[in-house]
């Protein structure tokens, strides 16, 4: 998509709260996100990572692939 077809800010302030309720009683918490009505669920787990008070990793920060051929 060229722009966002669903706004799930609402979806996102409910997890990050959830999680954050969860904090010093789990361990780990895995999340996957499959968000095609935005475009791009790496942003849409990095904007939750915000939320919950996690620095994110950007991209640009990132080293290069190495190619596989």
């Amino acid at each position: 998509y060229s722009r966002i077809q669903f706004d799930r800010t609402r979806e996102l302030d409910a997890w990050s709260h959830a999680l954050r309720t969860l904090a010093g009683r789990v361990k780990d918490v895995w999340g996957f996100a499959n968000n095609h009505f935005a475009g791009h669920s790496p942003s849409t787990a990095r904007d939750l990572q915000k939320l919950i008070g996690q620095q994110p990793v950007m991209p640009e920060e990132l080293r290069e692939q190495k190619s596989l051929f």
